[in-house]
C-alpha cells in the first residue's frame, strides 16, 4: 500500500529509471498505473530531479491524447507517480506483427499531432517520439507517454543528449538546440515505421535523407502524397520540415489517407489557461480493438523538495521488495537451525535427517522451468520468461530484492539492444549469464534458483548468437 491509498498489484514493465506497476486507487475506486523510482536511482539527486521534471512536465499538459497523472509523492525512501492506466498496447507492440494499414498509421500520426500541438503550445518539446511512447487504447484514442527527457524550450537542458536510435533528430543527437520540429522528425520516423515495420535507415546525407525516404516509401507502394509528407517530416534540416504540429496535421489530412469515419477529439482541445491554434483536417478512430494492456506515463504538479516524512510510518507495502525481507530472515534462521541439527546428528553417527525437514524453509523455486516455454525460439518470448521467473523468485525469497533488480536490469539491457538494432544483444545476454555465475559463486543465488535461470539465459544467448 502506498500513501494509505494506492494498492500495488502487479509489475507491468521496467523503464530506464523506474518500474511501473498496475495498482488500484482505494479512495476513488479506479485502476491506476504507479511508476516507482528504482531504489538505486532514488539515491541519485539528479535522477530524482529528472523523475520530478517528468511529472511536472505532464502535469502541465491536461489533454485527451496525453496520458494523465493523478498524483505524485516523494517519501523518505521512495518516489512515485500515479497515472492513468491505458487499456491497450503501444504502437511498438503492434508493429511486432507487421506494418499498420495506411489509414490507421495516418490516424495515429494525426492524433499524435494533437498531443504535440498541446505540448508545443505550452513551450515543451517531448524529444522522444517513438512507437514505444504512443499507446493505443481500445477506444481508438492515441496517448503520448514518457516525458522523461522532455525539455522546456527556454531551458532545453543542453547537457542531456538523449533519445532513441532511429528516431532522434540530427540536431538533438548533436547536442544542439531543440524546438517543435525536433518532435516532428521523431513523428516522421514513427510514421515511416508504421508504414514499413521499421524506422528509416540512418547515415544518409542532407539531401539524400529526404529523397531516400520518399523513394523507399514509393517503392513499397505508399502513395506519393503521403510519402512526400513523411520525407518532409524526416528532413535532416529542421527548416525543411513543417513549422509545427498543426501544419504537419494539415499535410497529413491533405494526403487523403486518413479514415473517413466521424472525427475524433479535436486536436485543438483546450489547455488550462488557453486554447491551441486550429489544425486542419478531421481524423477518425482506429476501428480494430487492440489487445494487451500497457501502461503509460502521466502528469502531476511540481513536487516539494524531497524531505523525510514526519507523519507516522505507514503500513508495510504489499510489494515484494518489502514483505520479502522478513521472509528471507525467517528462512535463513530456519536453515541455520536445520544445519545445526544435521551437524549434531552427523557427529553422533546417526543417519542424516530427512531432506524434507528443510523443505518449508526453501521457496518453491527448485523446479526447473517447464519445457514448453523453453521451446520458444523468439528472443522476446525468452526475455519475458526470464523476467517472469526472476519476479517469481523474488516474490518467494529465491533472490534478494537487490539482486533481482540487478538481474532485471540485465534483461532490460538485452531487450533494449534487441529493440534498437540487434547489435550486441548476444553480448548483453552473456553479461546476464556472467552475473548469474557471480551471484552463485558469492552465495547470493541458491542452487535451485540458479538451475532455473541459467538454462533460460543460456538459451537466450544461443538464440541471439
Amino acid at each position: 500500500m502506498l500513501g494509505g491509498r494506492y494498492r500495488v498489484d502487479e509489475e507491468v514493465g521496467h523503464g530506464g529509471m523506474a518500474t511501473v506497476w498496475r495498482g488500484y486507487d482505494l479512495r476513488l475506486q479506479r485502476p491506476v498505473a504507479i511508476k516507482i523510482l528504482d531504489p538505486a536511482r532514488f539515491a541519485d539527486a539528479a535522477m530524482r530531479q529528472r523523475f520530478w521534471r517528468e511529472a511536472q512536465a505532464v502535469a502541465a499538459l491536461p489533454h485527451p491524447h496525453i496520458v494523465a497523472v493523478y498524483d505524485v509523492a516523494l517519501e523518505a525512501d521512495e518516489a512515485y507517480v500515479v497515472m492513468e492506466l491505458v487499456d491497450g498496447p503501444s504502437v511498438s507492440a503492434v508493429l511486432q506483427d507487421g506494418p499498420l494499414p495506411r489509414a490507421q498509421a495516418v490516424d495515429v500520426a494525426l492524433q499524435t499531432c494533437a498531443a504535440l500541438a498541446a505540448a508545443h503550445a505550452a513551450g515543451m518539446v517531448h524529444r522522444d517520439i517513438t512507437p514505444a511512447n504512443l499507446l493505443l487504447s481500445t477506444s481508438g484514442l492515441v496517448k503520448v507517454c514518457d516525458f522523461g527527457i522532455a525539455a522546456w524550450q527556454e531551458a532545453a537542458y543542453p547537457s542531456l543528449v538523449a533519445g532513441t536510435r532511429g528516431y532522434t533528430a540530427p540536431e538533438q543527437a548533436a547536442g544542439g538546440p531543440v524546438d517543435p520540429r525536433t518532435d516532428l522528425f521523431g513523428l516522421g520516423c514513427t510514421l515511416y515505421a508504421m508504414l514499413t515495420g521499421a524506422p528509416p535507415l540512418a547515415g544518409r546525407g542532407a539531401v539524400g535523407e529526404l529523397s531516400g525516404v520518399q523513394e523507399d516509401l514509393t517503392r513499397l507502394g505508399v502513395p506519393a502524397p503521403l510519402a512526400e509528407v513523411v520525407a518532409r517530416l524526416t528532413a535532416r534540416d529542421p527548416g525543411e520540415r513543417p513549422a509545427g504540429a498543426d501544419e504537419a496535421a494539415a499535410l497529413l489530412a491533405a494526403a487523403g489517407e486518413h479514415p473517413a469515419a466521424a472525427p475524433l477529439l479535436d486536436a485543438t482541445a483546450p489547455l488550462l489557461g488557453g486554447v491551441l491554434p486550429d489544425t486542419a483536417g478531421d481524423h477518425g478512430t482506429i476501428r480494430e480493438r487492440l489487445p494487451a494492456p500497457l501502461i503509460g506515463v502521466a502528469a502531476v504538479p511540481p513536487p516539494p523538495t524531497p524531505t523525510a516524512r514526519v507523519a507516522p510510518a505507514r503500513p508495510a507495502p504489499q510489494r515484494p521488495d518489502r514483505w520479502l525481507r522478513p521472509v528471507v530472515w525467517a528462512t535463513t534462521g530456519v536453515l541455520a537451525i536445520v544445519a545445526g541439527l544435521f551437524f549434531i546428528v552427523y557427529a553422533l553417527g546417526a543417519p542424516s535427517p530427512p531432506t524434507a525437514q528443510a523443505g518449508p524453509s526453501k521457496p518453491p523455486t527448485a523446479a526447473t522451468p517447464a519445457a514448453a516455454p523453453l521451446a520458444s525460439t523468439r528472443p522476446t518470448d525468452q526475455l519475458d520468461l526470464l523476467r517472469r521467473e526472476i519476479d517469481r523468485l523474488a516474490r518467494t525469497g529465491g533472490i534478494a530484492p537487490k539482486d533481482a533488480s540487478d538481474l532485471r536490469k540485465k534483461v532490460q539491457d538485452v531487450e533494449k539492444r534487441l529493440r534498437k538494432d540487434g547489435d550486441d544483444a548476444a553480448e548483453k545476454a552473456e553479461d546476464l549469464l556472467d552475473r548469474l555465475d557471480d551471484l552463485r559463486a558469492d552465495g547470493k543465488l541458491s542452487a535451485p534458483a540458479y538451475q532455473t535461470l541459467a538454462p533460460l539465459a543460456t538459451r537466450l544467448a544461443d538464440t541471439l548468437t
